[in-house]
């Protein structure tokens, strides 16, 4: 796109990911630093146009979770029998950098970043030692 004068912003696409993760109400053994990633959707925005170019949803078995709490299934959707046979976080995150190379980064004209403000540093981390990475 270069020399588009109806261009705006640095790079072309925006890839936006929305975690969701195991969760409980009233439970003082649970906690942010024992949650675990249970689905694992992106979206793909051309940023030119405002279109939706793709999108995938990935649920994820969680590996210390066996069962999700009902506070959990009514507040994410997801439900007990979607992530039985679903993918650990690893796999998952294999595939979503199999992705993300096959689509961007092989193309060029793209960068990773993160934003604290939408995601504190509290946010994702802790889901990361229990998938043995």
């Amino acid at each position: 796109m270069e020399g588009d004068s109806r261009r705006v912003h640095e790079f072309d696409y925006l890839l936006v990911i929305d975690l969701e993760a195991t969760c409980d109400e009233g439970n003082p053994g649970f906690s942010r630093e024992n949650q675990e990633v249970i689905e694992f959707p992106w979206v793909v925005v051309d940023l030119l146009s405002g279109a939706v170019l793709d999108q995938k949803q990935l649920y994820v078995k969680p590996e210390w979770t066996k069962e999700l709490s009902n506070f959990c299934v009514e507040k994410t959707g997801i439900t007990n029998d979607k992530l039985q046979d679903a993918p650990y976080l690893v796999d998952v995150l294999t595939q979503f950098d199999l992705y993300v190379t096959e689509n961007f980064l092989a193309k060029g004209n793209c960068a990773e970043a993160s934003t604290p403000k939408a995601h504190p540093p509290l946010f994702f981390p802790p889901f990361l030692p229990h998938t043995h990475i």
